[in-house]
């Protein structure tokens, strides 16, 4: 049985951590298995951090590709990449 008013969302998914590239900018590469990929960009320089996911990268369907793509990502705030429905 439903409770009137109640609204129900999944959390983010739990992202696991495959590669990192010092620099800057600093690259984080996770996954959460699937097709469920998230690499990181964090500027040293201005301390900006910037999210890609399937999400901003849709043509961009599994980690290994993302991975590779890393530099040539599009990439956004959390706030835009997991803005509620």
């Amino acid at each position: 049985m439903g409770v009137s008013g109640v609204v129900h969302s999944n959390p983010p998914a739990t992202y696991f951590l495959n590669d990192f590239v010092d620099g800057d900018p600093l690259y984080v590469g996770k996954s959460a298995g699937g097709n469920n990929w998230l690499v990181q960009k964090f500027s040293t320089s201005s301390g900006t951090m910037l999210y890609a996911t399937q999400y901003n990268n849709p043509s961009v369907l599994d980690y290994a590709t993302a991975w590779a793509a890393k530099a040539s990502l599009v990439y956004s705030t959390y706030q835009e990449i997991y803005k509620g429905p």
